[in-house]
Formats: structure tokens, sequence, C-alpha cells
């Protein structure tokens, strides 16, 4: 931008980064929606990235600047790792990683985790290894950190609790490691939004006229479903302000602050790279399949060859409050035991295969996933069960196959049990 050249600024992240919206040439894509992307009454858009980068447009102004948002509803940076090429251009100046409070634990009878914790969890290896292999590119992004930060009460809590029971620790160890930026809405509007009077419900507040009620920057006021969410009201132009800042103070820096090189710098945490390794080591040119996006061609949906007993469905419920009680989590859905579906992976000879469903609270449901003949591997179970109170993607450890050079493997998924399972993913790598 100080030479007038165009940008090109990409955001990778969960729902929250979707809701930003994208510009219109990224149509049909879900960020592109009506409701992230037209104009309020004040000529701006509702989605907080799209205000942003017209800001920024309108600011140091070029035709050729370019938004790129590859979000994904309800994911965390493991199903981005693994085919990094696929949603990050190598022309990209900027990298945005926002996935909300996805790596903390969200129920409030959970013990907070420590920044160690994080960072060997398949959370923190993933989103280190993003950082890693941008930074190995010959002319590295700009990266940064965009925590919205869960605004949702712990009753038995205070201050402390509620910042070690976020991602803002680990997150700002990790700029710090890496030479990048980090923006926490935390910090910026903490003690805006909480006080001691936050600790009793909403209801007691309103009846007592307690004075936060009336501050003006109460998270219910520019949150919703429970503070997980920005509203597209007033929270979009909160994060939008804060998003601007950050590029106007790196304009402004009379020396941009280099990636360290990747050839000498270890990882962050050694105990996540010996046991998450091959994971954290992948080159980030994977096969990768999704029904969530195909973001204009660049992601393709998984190759269903049969499916017995499940269902490819468009829009599920969210464990959110409010009223979006639906939501476009698209996949294929089962609830009966031994429902089975086949897959084909596109892929023969040696291989490992990751297969991407979600985990929500309210079910059980195990699945028993296996290799057809005469594709070989050794059948593992996946649980679609998770202590958090909110639906999310995840991504099954990596499981070796080996079919015939001349033929694809197939896999299989069996539902054991009762309860809901939903398949939405596929990695080959």
């Amino acid at each position: 931008m100080r030479g007038g050249e165009p940008i090109t600024f990409v955001a990778l992240g969960a729902s929250n980064t979707v809701r930003g919206g994208c510009q219109q040439w990224q149509s049909p894509s879900k960020c592109s929606t009506p409701k992230y992307c037209d104009l309020t009454e004040d000529g701006n858009p509702h989605g907080w990235l799209l205000q942003a980068f017209t800001a920024i447009n309108r600011t140091w102004p070029h035709p050729q600047h370019r938004l790129v948002n590859h979000a994904m509803m309800a994911t965390g940076p493991e199903a981005f790792v693994r085919c990094l090429n696929k949603y990050v251009p190598v022309e990209a100046d900027a990298v945005l990683l926002s996935f909300a409070d996805m790596c903390a634990p969200i129920r409030d009878d959970k013990q907070p985790e420590t920044v160690e914790e994080t960072a060997r969890a398949s959370y923190g290896v993933a989103l280190e290894a993003i950082i890693r292999r941008l930074n190995q590119q010959a002319d590295p992004p700009a990266i940064l950190f965009f925590n919205v930060f869960l605004w949702t009460n712990f009753w038995h809590c205070r201050g402390l609790c509620h910042f070690s029971q976020s991602c803002d620790p680990y997150l700002g160890e990790l700029a710090h490691f890496y030479h990048a930026s980090r923006v926490g809405m935390r910090e910026a509007l903490w003690h805006e939004a909480h006080d001691e009077a936050h600790e009793l419900p909403r209801e007691t507040r309103i009846s007592t006229g307690s004075p936060a009620h009336t501050r003006r920057y109460e998270w219910e006021g520019w949150t919703i479903e429970g503070g997980r969410h920005l509203d597209l009201g007033n929270g979009d132009k909160l994060a939008a302000e804060l998003l601007f800042y950050w590029a106007r103070r790196v304009y402004e820096h009379a020396v941009p602050r280099a990636a360290p090189d990747m050839r000498v710098v270890g990882w962050l945490s050694e105990g996540g790279l010996r046991s998450k390794g091959a994971a954290s080591r992948a080159e980030g040119a994977a096969s990768c399949f999704s029904f969530d996006d195909n973001f204009g061609g660049l992601v393709a949906a998984p190759r269903v060859v049969a499916a017995r007993g499940w269902r490819y469905v468009e829009l599920d419920s969210a464990s959110a409050v409010g009223p979006e009680r639906l939501k476009r989590k698209p996949g294929y859905k089962a609830s009966k035991v031994d429902a089975v579906l086949e897959v084909d992976t596109l892929s023969s000879g040696p291989h490992q295969v990751s297969v991407g469903f979600l985990r929500t609270y309210s079910s059980q449901a195990v699945v028993r996933l296996s290799c057809l003949a005469p594709c070989r591997c050794v059948p593992s179970s996946l649980s679609a069960h998770s202590d958090a109170t909110t639906s999310t993607t995840v991504f099954s450890s990596a499981l070796a196959v080996e079919s015939p050079a001349s033929k694809n493997c197939h896999i299989e998924l069996r539902l054991l049990s009762e309860g809901v399972f939903k398949f939405n993913g596929l990695q080959i790598f």
C-alpha cells in the first residue's frame, strides 16, 4: 500500500469470519449472502471484514485490491492446514486467522486449559503449522490473529478465569514467537463490556436497574447467540474498526517486522511436535473435499458412491440461543444403527485419509471407519460427542490405507450406536 500497489487480503476462520462478508466476485459463497454484504443506511455493508476492507480501499484506493474470504462454518484450523494451497493464494499480502474461541472449553464446569495444553491439542498444532507454512513462502504475508472472544458469562468466574478460558493466551504466545500481529476484542472492550454486575443473570440486572445494563459496550448489545457471534448492527462495526486500525498501524510502521526464518526456528511447542508430528509437517497441498463451500470450484464435494440410511441435508439445528435455530451445515447425516455410507477417496496406492465430521454435545453416536476390498486399512471408531455446547467440524486422525494402483480406495462409514452422525469433509494426503 505504501507504494500504491494492490493488496490481496485473505481471511480464514469459522462462522464469525463467514459473517464478515466478501466481495461480489466470490458469489455464491456463503459469505456473499445479502445479510452480510448488503449496504446499510450509512452506506456500509453489514459484514465486518467487508466494512474494514471498504475503509482500506477508501483510504488507500486501488481498483485491484482484493478480499478473499475462505472461512467455513463451525470449522477449526485443522480443516485448512493440509490444503493451505487451496485456501491461501500465493500472492496473499495479509492473512487473517480468526477461529473465535474454538480452542477453549465452553462448559462452565470444565477447568481451563493451560497454554501448554492448548499448544499440544489439534487446534494449536494446526494453527502453528499454518503459520509456519505461510512463513516458508518466498514472500511471506503479514499474519494477523483476530480473536472475537467468547463473551458468554461464567457465573462462578472473575476476570482471570475469563482470560484463561479463551484462546487469547495461546494466540499471544504464537504472535510473539512468530512475529505476527494479534487483535483481541477482549483487550479492546473488556472494561466497557464487563464488570462484576455481569456476574448476575441478565434478568436480574434489568429488574434492579444495574448500571451495567446501560453500558455503551455491554456485550449483549453487540453480540447474538449468547455472545458467540457478532451481530450485524453494532458488533460488526466494532470489529471492522479494530481491523482497520490494525491495517493503518501496519501501514504507518516504518519497517515491517520480518517473519522469522523457518529453517532455523523450532516449534513453539516441542511436545506438540512430537505427539502430532505427522499432522504438523503437512505440506499444505493435500487433496481436500468439503460439502461446506466450493469457493468458486477450488474445493469439490466428497464423492459419495452409496448411502443406505444416510441422507444429504443443507440446513441443520444449532446449539445457539436466539432466532437462528437452523444454520447451513451441509453434509450426509445418519441416525439409525447399521446405516452405511460408501465414499470414493479418488486415490489409489498407499495414502492417508482423514474424515471430517460434526461433533456436538447432543449426540453420542459412534461410527466405524473402514476400507472396502481390495483397499486395506485398520478400522477405527469416530465419536460424534463433544463436551462443548457448540457444534464443530473436526477431522479424524490419519488413517493409513493401501489399494491397488489401478483402483481407487473406497471407505465405509457404518453407524454403530444410536444418535446423529454427520459426515461433511474428506482429506487425502
